[in-house]
């Protein structure tokens, strides 16, 4: 009874302490899994972070480099490193409005009230700001998180911020892409509790504050480890989560796996368990009571007890495991054959009632121990009669690897379960590999993967990518065939491409074709099919993997058409009228048509940029096109270079000269007529040039350059007109270019020199100023004269270089002259489209010590009218400096007497074509009275150019003119050529007064 007793105990200890070292083991690998995946994952989230961080520094640079002229779409393309996570790019100007957007509709609005705006307005540092997660307005399951980063001014206070919205689906998908079990989780939490990214379907925790979570306890201690959580800020359900902190950002990723997942396989294996422990139990009940009854009958009872410990035996020998007792005097009771097989002991040498210390020395000498043999005995003798439940794994030095589960007895003695996992651990490596193998290649490739019978073409495999790509689940796919899911017609077409496949012994079988899916979309699929052999050659599955290349497609045909399109009026652009060109020179060579090209370009477009912004500006260019067409045959080419520049290509015609103009004449009477754009009238003209083929040239290059010849002309001649290409434009342009290299030359080698003309105080004939007139001194043509040089200076830019040295050295000269003499200096439209001008002007007058009063500025009117957006607050600066600000060229202008509202002038300057026509007519006349009479209304000086006889003289100083300037008193000459100390004696005038 005893026996038997012991029996039941022996195979339910057993079975406990297998079911213990299993839990044990599923515990433990899912830690391990756990923790791997969370460090995975957030070195994922830093690195994807770093790289947005390091993209949005990289635009802010660009953008603080060249803020005006900023293309954020070229900057985008140009930087790679953006990815599908990034919904949406901004810059936002100090004031929180929106400057420039991949989201043309944020354009214009005012984010001043975002956390990720207000936050860097009110930091002390440039880092990276991530928000918390906000819901889409328009799409009910879009989650986005914004990051920004502070872009800075050249001294470097804050100008704005750029920023980018993280598509919370984005760290979905890839988490969803990871087997965590169907409870299991993964999600980004900030060390502020609020959760930015979650897996699966608790997208409701989006957002919300789990900074009261046992997660921020654990985190108080360490940056990554593990816990067990009832889950009671979610869904209830019992977790082990695993965690780490993203290296650089304040985020922690953790991975939640359920633990009724975790130990599923070991809830199997006890119930298995359970049964064969039971069958057990009834077998030794059976035997115990045999032996019950063999003793009330002495015969019967021997041969039953014989019987029964045969029993016993038999299942000892039987069982897979090794199993031994030892009593409370740590002798051997009873062990099964195998307990000493399994060390690689000879049978027979352990025997009951020998001691522990004994068999675990016939083990060492065996060599079925670990590396360290004396560790090895001295440890199991002292754990073996431990009155708590043991479990130990023992490393042989053979390789192999032994569990031993041991339970102390009752009455002092154990009893330990051997059992040889070395196999069981392979296997189950093995199998995990392959799981996470097959898992990884087949589940989470981007490309459709489908397995079909290769007898019955019935689906019997596909992956997640083929179930988002038909939008239906794998369960409603499986066991059918194409005829079942898709059109009969696409279905025949497949079932044909698998036939193929299937008859090809070796290799795979590629195919191109456009699908209608089950909801109705037509897809371009791109398949590739492999067929799967047994051993004998008979194909037994079909492998089609399946790539949806609409959207390649697609974009193949937008950049082909890009590239020979204008993006914005949808025009041909300089490439393709470059090939139309050529075509047309083919058909000139083959059967002598003539042609002609015509260069336009939109006069006062800058203007209309300036006044009403890019926006309008875009719109006139569209609707300039639509008049460009309309006016147009169908065999006629129209194009947009770029800018405000068209070029057209008009077919062959009997007279192409007459043709040419006549269509000049009327593209100039169709641009000339008011534009309505977005409610503003909008008026401009165009500059044509106009080349003929085969009269002027027969080659592409040739033409477009001398259309562009004759297109210089015509905006020199005036603007508003058409001129064809002449022979002597082309020389005009060679001496230009000449001219051109001999003035950078000139620059380099201090050709230049300043002249001065005394400006003259009208009352008391002295020299109250002068201004400084640039020359040039050519070594071989002696003085060229300023209207020769300066326009190609603008032109080309070099006039920022030349000004910057008028101005030092104006300022140098002047600071020798008498304290009441001022110095003028002229400044170009040019200069003020640089950033540096104020600067320039600053760094003059501290360089040589001269006041700021000493200094007059002069800008055109005709300079300030065509760039009043850049000049005016230029100017006002210099006005608060204390700079005197000259309005030259007064009267010439269309718009003179509205000048004068725009800026507080401090002086006038009548131009000298009415100074020099004042006493031969007398509309002159009036226009300066009116003007002095304006001036003195608003207290402003005047001076009058070029005055050069008494008569003119005696008349402005009757008139009220405040200063003269002309030949009358001197000519512009050098500085040591001036008195500035003493007065201007003009008898004449002195009679006079």
């Amino acid at each position: 009874m005893l026996l038997g007793a012991l029996l039941i105990g022996v195979v339910w200890i057993s079975l406990s302490f297998f079911l213990a070292n299993e839990r044990n083991s599923a515990e433990r690998a899912a830690i391990q899994n756990s923790t791997n995946f969370a460090g995975a994952l957030a070195s994922h989230l830093s690195n994807s972070l770093g790289e947005v961080d390091r993209s949005l520094t990289v635009i802010a640079a660009l953008y603080e480099q060249r803020p005006e002229n900023f293309d954020l779409l070229a900057s985008l393309k140009a930087n790679r490193s953006w990815s599908d996570a990034i919904s949406r790019v901004s810059i936002v100007d100090r004031n929180g409005i929106v400057l420039l957007s991949s989201d043309a509709s944020l354009r214009g609005k005012s984010v001043k009230d975002r956390a990720y705006f207000k936050s860097q307005v009110e930091a002390t540092t440039n880092e990276l700001f991530v928000g918390k997660p906000i819901l889409s307005q328009t799409a009910a399951d879009k989650w986005t998180v914004e990051l920004s980063r502070r872009i800075l001014r050249a001294d470097g206070r804050f100008d704005g911020v750029v920023s980018a919205s993280l598509d919370s689906r984005y760290l979905t998908r890839i988490y969803n892409s990871v087997d965590i079990g169907q409870k299991g989780y993964i999600r980004v939490i900030g060390l502020d509790g609020i959760v930015r990214a979650t897996s699966g379907d608790t997208m409701y925790v989006l957002g919300k504050d789990f900074s009261r979570a046992d997660l921020f306890t654990s985190l108080a201690s360490t940056r990554g480890g593990w816990y067990y959580t009832a889950s009671g800020l979610s869904d209830g359900i019992p977790r082990l989560i695993a965690y780490r902190v993203a290296n650089e950002y304040p985020f922690v990723v953790t991975v939640g796996t359920a633990v009724p997942e975790i130990f599923s396989h070991v809830e199997a294996k006890r119930k298995s368990g359970y049964f064969i422990a039971g069958l057990l139990t009834l077998l030794i009940a059976c035997v115990t009571a045999l032996s019950i009854r063999g003793q009330m009958q002495r015969e019967a009872a021997k041969k039953r007890l014989e019987h029964t410990n045969m029993l016993l035996n038999a299942t000892l020998a039987n069982m897979p495991h090794g199993i031994c007792m030892f009593g409370a005097d740590t002798k051997l009771v009873l062990a099964n054959d195998l307990y000493g097989s399994m060390y690689g002991l000879a049978p027979g040498a352990i025997k009951p009632g020998m001691t522990l210390a004994e068999v675990l020395q016939l083990r060492v000498a065996a060599g079925s121990c670990p590396a360290d043999s004396q560790k090895y005995v001295r440890d199991r003798i002292h754990e073996a009669f431990l009155p708590d439940t043991g479990y130990i794994i023992d490393k042989l030095q053979d390789g192999r690897t032994l569990a031993v589960s041991r339970r102390a007895m009752p009455d002092g003695g154990t009893v330990a379960v051997h059992q040889d996992i070395s196999a069981h651990l392979h296997t189950e490596q093995q199998l995990d590999e392959t799981r996470q193998f097959l898992d990884s290649i087949i589940e989470n490739i981007p490309i459709a993967v489908v397995v079909k019978d290769a007898v019955t073409r019935k689906f019997v495999l596909v992956n997640r990518a083929f179930e988002t790509m038909l939008k239906v689940g794998r369960n409603e796919v499986l066991g059918k065939t194409v005829f079942e899911i898709y059109q009969r017609q696409d279905a025949e077409r497949m079932d044909a491409s698998d036939s193929e496949a299937l008859g090809v012994t070796l290799g795979r079988c590629s195919n191109d074709y456009e699908v209608e899916m089950p909801e109705g979309q037509t897809r371009v699929l791109a398949t590739s099919r492999i067929v799967a052999r047994d051993a004998a050659g008979v194909a037994r599955h079909l492998v089609v993997v399946i790539d949806d290349i609409t959207e390649r497609k697609k974009s193949e045909q937008r950049i082909a058409f890009m590239a020979h399109h204008d993006v914005l009026t949808g025009l041909a652009n300089r490439l393709s009228i470059m090939d139309k060109i050529e075509e047309a020179v083919a058909r000139h060579r083959r059967r002598g048509d003539s042609f002609a090209v015509l260069l336009l370009d939109l006069d006062r477009f800058k203007h209309v940029n300036d006044t009403l912004g890019h926006a309008v500006g875009d719109a006139l260019l569209r609707e300039t096109a639509v008049r460009l067409k309309a006016s147009l045959r169908e065999t006629d080419v129209l194009a947009r270079l770029g800018g405000d520049e068209f070029a057209i290509i008009q077919d062959s015609d009997d007279n192409q000269r007459e043709a040419a103009g006549a269509l000049a004449d009327r593209i100039i009477d169709i641009i000339s007529k008011p534009f309505d754009i977005d409610g503003n009238e909008v008026n401009i003209a165009t500059s044509i040039g106009i080349a003929l083929a085969p009269e002027h040239a027969a080659s592409s290059d040739s033409l477009m350059k001398m259309a562009d010849l004759a297109l210089y002309r015509a905006k020199s001649a005036g603007r508003n007109r058409h001129c064809f290409f002449d022979p002597e434009m082309s020389l005009a342009a060679s001496a230009r270019h000449e001219l051109e290299s001999e003035l950078r030359r000139a620059i380099q080698n201090n050709e230049l020199e300043l002249h001065y003309q005394p400006i003259v105080d009208t009352q008391t004939l002295r020299i109250c100023g002068a201004e400084a007139l640039i020359r040039w001194r050519h070594p071989t043509k002696g003085v060229i004269l300023p209207d020769q040089f300066i326009p190609l200076a603008e032109e080309t830019g070099m006039i920022t270089q030349m000004g910057e040295w008028l101005m030092q050295t104006a300022c140098a000269e002047a600071v020798t002259w008498p304290i009441g003499v001022k110095v003028s200096v002229n400044l170009s439209a040019v200069q003020f489209r640089k950033n540096n001008l104020v600067d320039i002007v600053i760094c003059a007058l501290a360089q040589s010590g001269l006041p700021p009063e000493r200094l007059e500025l002069e800008i055109t009117e005709t300079a300030l009218i065509e760039s009043a957006t850049e000049c005016l607050p230029i100017l006002r600066q210099f006005k608060n400096l204390g700079i005197a600000i000259t309005l030259d060229d007064f009267g010439t202008g269309y718009s003179s007497l509205s000048q004068l509202l725009m800026f507080p002038f401090d002086k006038i300057k009548v131009d000298k074509s009415f100074t020099q026509n004042l006493t031969k007519r007398t509309e002159c006349a009036a226009i300066i009275a009116a003007t002095l009479t304006l001036a003195r209304s608003l207290d402003i000086e005047t001076t009058a150019e070029g005055v050069e006889t008494v008569d003119q003289y005696r008349l402005l100083r009757l008139a009220g003119v405040t200063s003269l300037q002309g030949f009358l008193f001197q000519a512009p000459c050098l500085p040591s050529e001036i008195d500035f100390r003493s007065a201007y004696s003009v008898p004449e005038v002195e009679n006079a007064a």
